[in-house]
């Protein structure tokens, strides 16, 4: 499962409020985006980790389990 950063989050972390801007230092980066309604950009945790060059071999399980 992998975990979505949406466009305000995108836009919070790099300190981009123009779509375009975004889009352009996201694929400078080489992070994959894909496009939501009214083109809004958004990724994953993973595509994010695996430009900083941070690869993960733990899964993130599908349930979690609480102990009581």
């Amino acid at each position: 499962m992998a975990l979505l950063v949406t466009h305000e989050e995108l836009k919070s972390a790099t300190g981009f409020d123009n779509n375009a801007a975004l889009e352009k230092c996201l694929r400078n980066q080489k992070i994959p985006v894909l496009y939501g309604k009214d083109g809004h950009v958004f990724t994953t945790l993973d595509a994010i980790n695996n430009a900083l060059g941070l690869k993960f071999t733990e899964q993130i399980p599908d349930q979690i389990e609480f102990m009581r």
